[in-house]
């Protein structure tokens, strides 16, 4: 290996002369000053300033740093394997040094970096990009900055960037295409750009991207299209117009970040599938915009503080969010236009305007989540209407002006939930629809009022120290309460306002230490009729009702039961929960097609462990077999994604294997497909999952 020096006073006075005479495996040291010049970098070669940036004093100038100037549309191209470091380059004279090394030892600063407008000639239309790589690049310690259009553009190979600055391009500081490869690692800058993006990857592209910070881009810090897959781990994604973009059937997974204070949206998906876990997404105007057919996963993250909404889900988008907390948003999840979604073990609270707000056809299921409202006129925790449905279960609603506010013809189901301390737990109206079971309305001023002839199932609830009453009625409601009891209200176990129509049937339920039983505030001459009722310890048993029939009977009630409740209640017991919203597809069809997949994967790529890199080889072989199972190639890639197919080749399955594949099988199927397909992965791979298989076959 030759070494080759360059400088005022070495042998070697511009770079191009060096690389001309080196040969593969040389080493070039750069003495710092200033380089205007552009060749194309062919060889093996480790290319490098002679000072250590990382060391390097603050605000340090050329004296310090070896600059390459190349000069508008001109573009310096690496075309064989090699290696930089400590080399700034720029298509701009004249440099405002600024926080420079600083971006270096302490990125944070690095959107501190300021400098003048690049001189752009609109006039020439053959922009180009000022690095150009088609080959395996490292590269540490370095600056791409104020280019005259794109920074730095990746057309090929697998490149590494680590501790390096990417700032100020009149286009994208990056552009990636062509199935390359591209990783930032170390604390890796992107930002400031003037007419573009930090990072755009379209063509099949892969990013790998590890504590690195976005901020201040003009667009979007990232934008991936065309099949792109992006993982990000423990990055800043700050001020900028969007935090991620996607688009066009990519794939990202984010992980552990920051998304803060971006104009539009902190995460942007529109037809992509996105995997967001332990984050914190605040103070953007949306805090995740999901659009067209997006898919997310949204765990362990908080989403607070967001302009308009935490997350948004429009068209036929679907999302799990699980384990999350929802607060201090305009609105906390909002679903439109047969927007589907699942919500469970979730904090949603103090959201200004509504908890989670369904229009237009939306669909969605809270299960194990508590919400919390504010106690201003028109605030929800849960708002629908337009023909939206949702499913409430093992959940507690707390605090605010409604726990529920249903119009349009939407349909609900309440199970096994707490509902306190609302002007009014739920409110009905619309033609609405609506089955309750197993729940408590606790401590509301009122708990359940009807109204705008909704029709209302209500099955062995719980009405308690409810200030106004339990029920309000009013505009003919069809109601139907069966087992249900009435105890220690301020005023009334049912109230009835006004001039009510329709005859009201009560079965078993009870009536205990109200003020009164049951009270209109005018006369009430349409049948009221008791089955099998009980009054005890109230005032008065019923005010201001005439017409009244009381049916003691226990056989009358069971009759009723049966023909009012029972094959209602038999159907909600065979719905999975986890299903609810979700494409079912893992059918025993499924389950052979992704069988069949996976073993010609397997096949194709033989000993060669290149699932993650090359997730574009993955998918065509899917597409080859089966090309209109869209679902089955989803869950295949999110395997993919995940590097689960990575492990299970390699026969090393890492400590969080077992958690990623439950939750990404949760998304499409129950356990007992799950099961099945784990047996399948043991043949394919012939690797041992027993462990696995009882896991997901036994109880929870």
């Amino acid at each position: 290996m030759a070494l080759f020096e360059v400088g005022n006073k070495k042998d070697y006075k511009t770079i191009s002369s060096a690389i001309e005479a080196a040969s593969d495996g040389d080493e070039i040291i750069i003495e710092p000053g200033y380089y205007a010049e552009c060749f194309e970098i062919n060889k093996e070669l480790f290319i490098h300033g002679s000072l250590d940036l990382t060391k390097a004093k603050n605000n340090f100038s050329s004296d310090d740093i070896p600059i390459i100037y190349i000069k508008s549309f001109e573009t310096l191209r690496i075309t064989g394997k090699c290696q930089l470091a400590n080399i700034l380059f720029t298509q701009k004279k004249d440099l405002s040094f600024g926080l420079l090394s600083e971006a270096l030892v302490h990125p944070e600063n690095a959107c501190e970096i300021t400098g003048d407008k690049i001189i752009h000639d609109l006039e020439n239309e053959e922009l180009e990009t000022m690095v150009e790589i088609s080959a395996d690049v490292q590269g540490k310690n370095c600056f791409f900055i104020f280019g005259a259009y794109h920074g730095l553009t990746v057309l090929g190979g697998t490149s590494q960037f680590q501790k390096t600055v990417f700032s100020n391009c009149y286009g994208d500081d990056i552009f990636v295409c062509n199935d390359s490869i591209l990783k930032l690692e170390n604390n890796c800058c992107v930002k400031n750009t003037l007419n573009g993006y930090g990072i755009y990857a379209n063509g099949n592209s892969n990013l790998y991207l590890e504590n690195s910070n976005f901020a201040h881009n003009e667009c979007a810090s990232i934008k991936a299209l065309e099949h792109s897959s992006i993982v990000v781990k423990g990055s800043e994604f700050i001020s900028s117009e969007y935090g991620v973009f996607a688009q066009e059937d990519s794939n990202v997974y984010i992980n552990d970040c920051k998304i803060l204070k971006n104009k539009q949206a902190g995460i942007f998906s529109k037809d992509c599938s996105i995997n967001a876990n332990k984050n914190y997404i605040s103070e953007n105007n949306v805090g995740i915009d999901l659009r067209g057919n997006a898919q997310g996963v949204i765990s362990e993250t908080t989403i607070s503080n967001n302009i308009y909404a935490g997350l948004s889900a429009t068209d036929k988008s679907s999302f799990t969010i699980e384990n999350c907390n929802i607060k201090e948003n305009e609105f906390g999840v909002g679903l439109v236009e047969n927007s589907t979604g699942t919500i469970e073990g979730c904090i949603v609270e103090k959201n200004s305007n509504m908890g989670v707000v369904l229009n237009k056809r939306a669909r969605c299921s809270l299960i194990n989540t508590q919400l919390s409202g504010l106690s201003i006129d028109g605030n929800c925790c849960i708002y629908a209407e337009e023909l939206c449905s949702i499913v409430v279960i093992n959940s507690v609603l707390k605090n605010g002006w409604a726990g529920l506010l249903l119009k349009g013809e939407s349909k609900t189901k309440i199970i096994d939930t707490s509902i306190s301390h609302f002007s009014l737990g739920t409110r009905t109206e619309d033609n609405t629809y609506t089955l309750f079971v197993h729940n408590k309305f606790i401590n509301n001023e009122s708990g359940l009022f009807c109204g705008g002839e909704s029709k209302v199932k209500i099955f062995d609830n719980q009405f308690l120290e409810n200030e106004r009453g339990g029920i309000l009625l009013t505009e003919n409601v069809n109601l139907e309460s069966y087992k249900c009891s009435f105890e220690n209200n301020k005023k009334t176990g049912i109230f009835i306002l006004g001039l009510y129509e329709k005859p009201i049937r009560l079965i078993s339920c009870n009536f205990s230490e109200n003020i009164v039983g049951i009270a209109n505030d005018v006369t009430f001459n349409k049948e009221l009729i008791f089955i099998n009722c009980t009054f005890n310890d109230n005032s008065l048993d019923y005010h201001n009702c005439s017409n009244v029939t009381n049916i003691n009977s226990k056989n009358e009630a069971q009759k009723l039961y049966k023909q009012i409740f029972e094959e209602e209640l038999k159907a909600l017991k065979q719905i999975n929960i986890n299903d609810i919203n979700q494409k079912t597809i893992l059918s025993n069809v499924s389950i052979d097609i992704i069988s069949d997949c996976l073993l010609q994967i397997n096949e194709e790529f033989g000993q060669e462990v290149f699932y993650v890199k090359n997730t574009k080889k993955v998918q065509s072989i899917c597409k080859d077999l089966y090309p209109k199972n869209d679902d089955e190639i989803s869950f295949i890639m999110q395997l993919c994604q995940n590097g689960l197919l990575e492990q299970l080749s390699k026969k090393k399955l890492e400590i969080d294997f077992f958690d990623n594949i439950l939750r990404i099988g949760k998304q499409y199927t129950d356990k007992t497909n799950i099961g099945i397909l784990i047996m399948k992965f043991e043949t394919i791979f012939q690797i041992p999952l027993q462990n696995l298989f009882a896991q997901v076959a036994g109880d929870e």
